[in-house]
């Protein structure tokens, strides 16, 4: 069935289908469905006879989260694209990267088709995003950044010119106060660099990122084109003069500890101190034979009530949910979705009940995101009775973050304490020469005068003493004779 979809042999499929049974959402070892191949190699009329004939899941996702729309939008064709959307896909749906159907085909693929008829379905490009870094990352990019970061210049034009995003910067909403300049910069993108500097990016080259480092400041120091990051500091410098300051507001991070919100252009937010503690934390503080036991420890205190509060952030999104909350108080709709959970082939059954299709996809995200951390939970652990129920799962959550800012003052309080201790001992020894053997020689001539000096001292005083008493008098003769007698 998969390689005859992937080879858009739709006989071939009719024929598995009808007359042999074979199950047509039936996953490979990688988790794709025959519908995922035949989309992800264009196979327009296979893709057709599978959702209309045979009834395929259409948003049946693989082990990267991959649906067939996303597939088809990093790998397919752009009418592939139009059939699915016509019946009904679902455009916001992510895979494991981060990307949606309009970052895979804009800014990954740069097709400007595809991106179109996303758009015209009802997808707004400012609200597309990439997820950028592995395993559970936060930190994410808007389209337009992540266009610009790629290089991908008829992406950034589209975006820019077509969809009406602003390039300096203030559509974008990225967590880290990146700018599309930022994004071009940081890789080096001289022609994307340019465009966005005849577009208006000029502006907002002054600004900063988290890390407190303009766009001129992130373009590589050994690329050969040095004449883009002279123009770049002189149009921060021009910028940074202007009466009319334009700013970019980063997204909220209601998903981060407190401490890690820092506001832009803060020099707080670029503390060293806590630059070294996210490079540790990133890169796993048991890797870091140099970290301090007490920093290690309240760290990795911080990575546990961290990874909680990912976890209790995604469930919280589903207990918010109001229609997937409400489809789950129908007895008939629960008992459906447990009958799939206890055998994943009774979902045949149910393939013209839309509710309980879309309450399994959404259950099946979250069973992934769950999967990737370890976590195992059941589908009690996303459903709330009442709003009490999910005021109580919102304080809790409140309670962690709360939990983690501390714990992160306290780790930084700790690094900064050793390492003043450091800075101590450096200046020490840096003003301090070494100790030779001439030194030790010198010091003990020094202690040997110094005794001799104090006994002819002690001598002296003694000896005038002495004079002095003779000369008054000294003992009276009687005092002497009966002395002596």
């Amino acid at each position: 069935m998969h390689h005859a979809s992937a080879l858009g042999c739709v006989d071939v499929v009719e024929a598995l289908a009808r007359r042999h049974g074979a199950e047509v959402d039936a996953e490979d070892d990688d988790g794709r469905g025959a519908l995922t191949h035949a989309a992800a190699n264009a196979r327009d009329e296979c893709v057709k006879f599978l959702i209309d004939t045979c009834d395929a899941w259409i948003d049946a996702s693989d082990c990267n989260d991959d649906t067939a729309l996303t597939a088809a939008c990093r790998q397919g064709e752009a009418s592939t694209v139009e059939i699915l959307l016509a019946r009904g896909a679902d455009a916001r749906a992510r895979n494991a990267d981060g990307c949606d159907a309009f970052a895979e085909a804009l800014c990954v693929r740069g097709d400007v088709e595809m991106a179109r008829l996303l758009i015209q379905s009802g997808v707004n490009p400012k609200r597309s995003r990439v997820r950028c870094g592995g395993d559970g990352a936060n930190a994410s990019r808007s389209a337009l950044n992540a266009a610009c970061g790629l290089g991908n210049l008829e992406a950034a034009r589209f975006l820019i010119d077509e969809c009406g995003l602003d390039a300096g910067g203030s559509d974008c909403a990225d967590s880290d106060y990146m700018t599309p300049l930022m994004a071009a910069s940081l890789t080096a993108q001289v022609e994307v660099i340019e465009y966005l500097l005849l577009s208006g990016a000029a502006v907002t080259a002054h600004l900063t990122s988290e890390d407190d480092l303009t766009a001129a400041d992130m373009f590589p120091k050994d690329h050969a084109r040095q004449d883009v990051k002279r123009k770049l500091e002189a149009v921060a410098v021009k910028a940074s003069k202007s009466t009319k300051v334009r700013s970019v507001v980063a997204a909220p991070r209601a998903e981060l500890p407190t401490k890690w919100a820092k506001s832009q252009n803060s020099r707080e937010g670029s503390d060293p101190l806590e630059v070294r503690l996210r490079s540790w934390i990133a890169a796993g503080v048991e890797k870091y034979e140099g970290v301090p036991q007490d920093v290690r420890l309240t760290l990795e205190k911080h990575a546990v009530l961290t990874k909680e509060i990912e976890l209790r952030t995604f469930l919280l999104g589903m207990i918010e949910d109001e229609m997937f909350q409400s489809d789950m108080q129908i007895k008939p709709i629960r008992e459906a979705v447990h009958d799939v959970i206890s055998n994943f082939h009774n979902v045949t059954k149910y393939r013209d009940n839309a509710r309980v299709m879309n309450v399994l996809t959404k259950f099946r995200h979250v069973q992934r995101f769950c999967k990737d951390r370890g976590e195992k939970i059941t589908f009690d652990d996303v459903l709330a009775a009442d709003e009490e129920e999910v005021e109580q799962h919102r304080e809790r959550l409140a309670e962690l973050k709360a939990a983690a800012g501390v714990l992160w003052d306290e780790a930084l309080m700790a690094l900064r304490a050793f390492t003043t201790g450091e800075n101590i001992a450096k200046t020490v020894m840096s003003q301090t020469r070494p100790f030779t053997t001439w030194d030790r020689i010198t010091m003990k001539l020094l202690d040997l005068f110094e005794n001799v000096a104090v006994h002819s001292i002690a001598s002296v005083v003694f000896a005038v003493m002495l004079y002095l008493f003779w000369s008054f008098g000294g003992f009276q003769r009687t005092e002497l004779a009966s002395f002596a007698t």
